[in-house]
């Protein structure tokens, strides 16, 4: 199945979250460079330095607490570009080539 960019992220951040309640550390810094790294391609520096910011602080064991507010952050970024700007719509056609199950 082949989702597009936006549902990609959302799921990221989605497991991020959950990550963060955790408090898996590790998976926080994973799912965060995953978020960095795409943020990048589609050409998002806001996204991608808040993904750095979260994945700095879980790498520094930084208390939960410090880590939740920096993850919620990059929460509001992401909803804010991904609904608001569309950043992360194909460039053509969205539905093109997403396939259902």
């Amino acid at each position: 199945m082949t989702l597009s960019p936006s549902s990609s992220i959302i799921i990221d951040l989605l497991l991020l979250a959950d990550a963060t309640v955790a408090q898996d550390k590790a998976e926080v810094r994973r799912l965060a460079r995953r978020v960095e790294k795409m943020a990048e391609s589609r050409g998002s520096g806001v996204i991608a330095k808040q993904a750095r910011v979260v994945e700095m602080l879980a790498m520094e064991d930084a208390p939960i607490a410090e880590l939740s507010e920096s993850v919620d952050r990059l929460l509001s970024e992401s909803e804010r570009e991904v609904h608001a700007l569309g950043v992360w719509a194909e460039d053509c056609d969205v539905d093109s080539d997403r396939r259902s199950a």
